[in-house]
């Protein structure tokens, strides 16, 4: 079957079009996506594509206004960003082999020379020549960019795939909500926040009185509460999607585990896409680590350091351009253009701002349409330790000996009270709500024992129906319960495991008991 007439003339007007320029700089940006994708949501690449697409469509614009050829044009631009992309690369795998030439007053005049030999080759090209070479670099640039589109596409089909089989099915019909007024559901991870006996035993801490406050207020407070999982990566992961994670874990390739892989199940768990189903908005807050910000939730209060003055790029953003020549013309222009001392927010002052800012605006959150599902990770006991029990500002070193880390520890748990309990009136005030507070995990410095997986776990229901939870209530089992008595579920809670593993790589899961337990 022959291509009608009019199409075939289309096509080959495209393909007569300097295309390549553009096709490689979505090959560079999706490139570096596809092997991120783990860590990020694939959103973050989209200011990126804009704007290398915008500054290709304008230099190659300017550059037939110069030359008066396109094809000519395309060719210049297409050999700059050539060498744009590959500077970085090619430095990184020299800096092993070859120390010596790995450095910017080497290599860059390389480049530079490399560079005005491609324009001399270039200039001494017939037009038609260059013409005719269009399409084929079209096409190579089409069959690069072909790559890291499968990349992602696959990824995105073995997430949805995991979600599919393995993951509960639940109702997502939103008649099968049990009340007529869906409430507002807040899930709030104080990070490391350890369970009262722990808290006794190591950093020498009665949280009886914050305890007390919580239970009259009408909270469950879980007394033998252990979090399933060491690490925060899995715990929020396996909260999230009510589920262990054993095939997860066991199904991913070694070179794929590690810090950030599990971004995708904490950013668009099973709960959240329950909650949305329902209608619910979402709300979230920025915590500095990419892996658990929900950038694409309905309101997420995002990095407050760009308020104040910080660099306007976003993490993904960053790195990428540090793997181009903008690296280079960054460096080189502060070195020539005297720069004033910075009035940034970083180090400990950057990390306060952080906490402060989700503390100051969650009661905020409160006041928006309900209802809503808010999404709370705050650093907070978990270290840097930056505040005194009051808000003051402090600053412990993180090699600091253990007893001055334990009182920083201690001392932020307070702090912690101190700012939580306000913020809980706040949101029991606007009525029907459910609250769930959890330590991701335990004590930070005890890496083997127990107490790092003794959690705080304290719950909020609206009827103050507690009759299902008991003391030693794993988050695993947290939204089963509440899904199944205020949604319309039917899930039964899973036996209350712990693991302690020693970092994000570790598969080695070994069983933790919880000695608070008659078992």
């Amino acid at each position: 079957m022959k291509m009608p007439a009019t199409l075939w003339k289309g096509f080959k007007s495209l393909a007569a079009l300097p295309l390549h320029g553009f096709l490689l700089c979505l090959y560079a940006i999706l490139s570096y996506l596809a092997v991120n994708l783990a860590q990020v949501n694939p959103d973050v690449a989209n200011r990126l594509l804009l704007y290398f697409t915008g500054g290709t469509l304008v230099l190659l614009l300017l550059l037939r206004l110069l030359l008066r050829d396109l094809a000519r044009a395309g060719m210049i631009l297409s050999l700059f960003l050539l060498f744009f992309f590959l500077y970085e690369p090619v430095k990184a795998v020299l800096a092993g082999p070859l120390p010596a030439i790995a450095h910017n007053r080497i290599l860059l005049p390389v480049f530079l020379l490399l560079f005005a030999g491609g324009l001399y080759l270039l200039a001494r090209q017939p037009a038609s020549r260059l013409r005719a070479w269009t399409p084929y670099l079209n096409l190579v640039g089409v069959i690069l960019l072909l790559f890291p589109i499968y990349r992602i596409l696959a990824y995105e089909q073995s997430l949805r795939a995991y979600q599919e089989n393995t993951l509960l099915q639940l109702s997502q019909d939103p008649e099968a909500a049990a009340a007529d007024s869906l409430p507002d559901v807040y899930f709030i991870i104080l990070d490391g926040y350890a369970r009262a006996d722990a808290l006794a035993q190591v950093a020498g801490l009665d949280n009886t009185d914050f305890l007390s406050a919580l239970r009259e207020r009408g909270f469950y407070v879980a007394d033998c509460s252990m979090s399933n999982y060491a690490q925060t990566e899995l715990s929020l992961a396996s909260t999230l999607n009510m589920t262990y994670l054993d095939e997860v874990l066991a199904d991913l390739p070694p070179a794929r585990v590690g810090e950030g892989y599990l971004s995708a199940y904490i950013q668009h768990s099973l709960v959240r896409d329950f909650f949305e189903s329902l209608g619910y908005d979402t709300v979230a807050f920025y915590n500095g680590y990419y892996w658990a910000h929900w950038e694409d939730a309905t309101y997420f209060l995002g990095d407050p350091r760009l308020q104040q003055g910080m660099d306007s790029l976003i993490p993904f953003e960053e790195e990428f351009l540090k793997t181009t020549l903008f690296q280079v013309l960054f460096d080189t222009y502060r070195l020539i253009v005297p720069q004033r001392v910075s009035e940034s927010l970083s180090g400990d002052e950057a990390d306060r701002t952080i906490v402060r800012y989700t503390l100051d605006n969650l009661p905020v959150a409160a006041q928006r349409r309900s209802p809503k599902f808010v999404f709370v990770h705050l650093m907070l006991p978990h270290p840097p330790y930056v505040f005194g029990s009051e808000g003051e500002e402090i600053s412990i070193p993180e090699d600091a000996d253990l007893a001055s880390r334990l009182q920083g520890y201690h001392d932020q748990v307070l702090y912690a009270n101190l700012r939580i309990l306000p913020i809980l009136d706040g949101i029991l005030a606007q009525g029907n709500a459910i609250i769930f507070i959890e330590g991701d995990h335990g004590l930070i410095d005890y890496q083997e024992d127990w107490q790092r997986l003794a959690n705080l776990g304290a719950y909020y229901f609206p009827d103050q129906d507690y009759a299902r939870l008991h003391p030693a209530i794993t988050p695993v089992n947290s939204f089963r319960l509440i899904l199944s008595q205020y949604f319309g579920q039917d899930l039964p809670l899973l036996e209350d495991l712990s693991y302690y593993s020693s970092d994000s790589t570790d598969r080695t899961l070994e069983p933790v008991l919880n000695p608070c337990t008659d078992e």
